[in-house]
């Protein structure tokens, strides 16, 4: 297991493990990087960019302000308390769940194979959502008309406020 904490005024981290957890707390890194083949990934704290990765296990952010990617096999995406101007996460067999803010002009690209999406932003939110589901439900708490496919899918287009952002969600099942 590799478990950091209070690192200050480094322009680039990057921290990786083959079978462990790896931790990282208190950041002001501009770029970090974080990874593991088999175990979970955290990071808790400022950094302008943020990617973490695993293969088999959970990846969890919190607390970042900048541009955050997160990525997981076989495992869950878990992103709380962000202010993001983009975001980017791909789950193959796991979850993502997103709580946070999204920047003005700000780009959000979400994508699942096997595992449920969950994003939620302020009431106040400005952005252009396109949303699709290949054989699941969508649901949305801003009033946006969900569409049901041919199939067992849905889709979901709209625009929340002035629609400055962006925000593309797929989810295969």
């Amino acid at each position: 297991n590799i478990d950091v904490t209070a690192m200050r005024g480094s322009p680039s981290i990057e921290a990786e493990s083959v079978s462990g957890e790896v931790s990282l707390r208190a950041s002001s890194a501009d770029k970090l990087e974080i990874s593991s083949v088999s175990g979970d990934v955290s990071f808790e704290g400022q950094a302008g960019r943020v990617d973490a990765e695993t293969v088999s296990g959970d990846v969890r952010v919190s607390g970042v302000s900048g541009d955050v990617s997160v990525e997981t096999v076989s495992g869950s995406a878990i992103v709380r308390g962000a202010s993001v101007n983009e975001f980017e996460a791909a789950s193959v067999s796991g979850d993502i769940d997103f709580e946070g803010t999204l920047a003005a002009d700000g780009r959000m690209d979400v994508e699942s194979m096997s595992g449920d999406v969950s994003i939620t932003l302020p009431a106040d939110a400005s952005a252009r959502v396109s949303a699709e589901s290949f054989s699941g439900d969508l649901e949305n708490d801003f009033g946006l008309v969900v569409e049901d496919d041919d199939g067992p899918g849905s889709t979901l287009h709209g625009t929340l406020g002035a629609g400055g952002a962006s925000i593309e969600i797929e989810s295969f099942s």
